[in-house]
């Protein structure tokens, strides 16, 4: 929408490169110039450092909703692609399968204590926390890393959650 050039790329690489997952996909490219000297960037998942973010620490959030016209407190939605509680597993007391199991936790507290963050930046910003994240009865496990079925199962099943008002967390505003 702005029109300068190259804007639907940069959006485009911008979206690619969230995706990228270090080690499953190659980290995309971008073009940059600091103190009048050329670089070229490599960006991977964000998941690496934060899985999730709402913009700066202090954004008067109300004054911008004020300039939009919004009615009402701003509401703020986030979609996880997480159960927000562990699963049991067993797991085999080899050196693979601890690192592993450690690794998934890792990632999931990660994403959690990030949600813990927003939400506290939402609440002394004035506006509302809505949460949706994979239910905690959907069982399905994909049969390899990027398994179709699996990946269409989960998001008819996200489709009806975020349709059902019961299954978000709901807090504030």
């Amino acid at each position: 929408m702005s029109g300068v050039p190259g804007a639907k790329r940069l959006i485009h690489d911008v979206i690619r490169a969230s995706t990228a997952i270090p080690g499953a996909f190659p980290p995309v490219l971008f073009k940059v110039e600091a103190n009048g000297v050329r670089h070229d960037e490599m960006h991977v998942d964000g998941g690496v450092t934060s899985q999730l973010f709402l913009g700066p620490t202090g954004l008067e959030c109300g004054r911008i909703a004020e300039r939009l016209r919004v009615e009402g407190p701003p509401q703020l939605y986030l979609i996880r692609n997480s159960q927000l509680s562990p699963r049991w597993e067993a797991v085999s007391p080899r050196v693979a399968p601890i690192v592993s199991r450690t690794i998934s936790s890792l990632i999931r507290t990660h994403g959690i204590g990030d949600l813990a963050q927003i939400y506290l930046t939402a609440e002394l910003a004035g506006m509302g926390f809505n949460l949706a994240r994979v239910p905690a009865d959907f069982d399905l496990e994909p049969d390899e890393m990027f398994d179709p079925e699996y990946m269409r199962a989960l998001f008819e099943r996200a489709v009806a959650a975020g349709c059902d008002e019961t299954s978000w967390i709901r807090q504030g505003h």
